[in-house]
């Protein structure tokens, strides 16, 4: 049976997620911050699928929130892997696809693991793997990542706890456009991202790091964790042009990653577009390894 998601099946949606897509990291506290903190204009739904009365599938569908291309939207979905090939996740599939249609989408995309049997599925509801963009999912144990690197004497290092909000949604705001993603990136506005991203309760923000020059903000490394499962996820590093070639991405990932250690994180994830030579060479010399590679695929409505 497919339906709507309540509040009372944001527990098995986590474990769901957590199981699934172990890298996608959020407590239940943060599941439920997702959904509440979601804009309304992103019209966005939660779907699930139950057998027997257990919840083994989930899907959400909604307008994209970080590109301006008119009538983008996105589409996912995750089926329990022991309940695969009953026809779970093409019933999701399709309900999300009506839904995003409805609301005036004309562009649906989602991200596939780069395994032939998901691509072939994705194919057959439409979706093409040809949209260029391709991201490696990597981990490490940040207990046995290598030491600091020299840090230059004008630039201090801080903690999201030290900063104002509006500090990481400027340095989010300048440095995200330049995200290789395939297709054009946008900030979403200020009042929304402070719900959704400083608003989150799993936002690990004593492992979160901003770059100070004096008293300027140029580069930072964000940092969601469920200190729970031991799991956190780099949501995103960045440096402002003005500042690149320095090494910072390296210095602030390399102290968030240590702040995470001391906190008891054993699993740190992260995610880059295979094209981003930069981060991925910070990955290698940090001792990441390949967890998944997940291809963006895509239709039109």
């Amino acid at each position: 049976m497919i339906r709507e998601a309540r509040d009372a099946d944001l527990v098995e949606i986590t474990a769901l997620r957590n199981e699934v897509m172990p890298y996608l990291v959020s407590s239940v506290e943060g599941t439920r911050a997702a959904v509440n903190a979601m804009p309304e204009w992103a019209k966005l739904r939660w779907l699930v699928a139950e057998v027997d009365g257990r919840l083994v599938g989930w899907a959400r569908a909604g307008l994209s929130l970080f590109t301006p291309e008119p009538g983008a939207a996105d589409v996912g979905a995750a089926v329990l892997p022991e309940y695969r090939g009953r026809g779970i996740g093409s019933a999701l599939l399709v309900e999300g696809v009506a839904h995003v249609k409805q609301i005036g989408a004309v562009t649906a995309r989602g991200r596939a693991f780069d395994e032939p049997g998901i691509l072939r599925w994705a194919e057959r509801h439409g979706f093409a793997a040809g949209a260029g963009h391709a991201a490696q999912i990597s981990v490490v144990d940040p207990r046995a990542i290598p030491g600091a690197p020299a840090c230059p004497g004008h630039i201090r290092l801080v903690s999201f706890d030290e900063v104002d909000p509006r500090v990481v949604y400027d340095l989010e705001a300048a440095t995200g456009p330049d995200i290789p993603a395939g297709v054009p990136l946008a900030p979403i506005p200020y009042e929304d991202w402070l719900g959704m991203t400083w608003g989150n309760p799993d936002l690990f923000r004593g492992g979160s790091v901003v770059a100070l020059d004096g008293d300027v903000p140029v580069a930072y490394t964000l940092t969601v964790a469920d200190l729970s499962t031991g799991r956190s996820w780099t949501n995103m590093t960045g440096t402002l042009r003005s500042h690149r070639g320095l090494g910072l991405a390296k210095i602030v990932k390399v102290e968030a990653l240590h702040r995470s250690a001391r906190a008891g994180i054993t699993r740190a994830y992260t995610g880059n577009d295979a094209t981003n030579a930069p981060m991925l060479a910070v990955n290698d010399w940090l001792g990441y390894q390949r967890a998944a590679t997940q291809v963006t695929v895509a239709r039109k409505l």
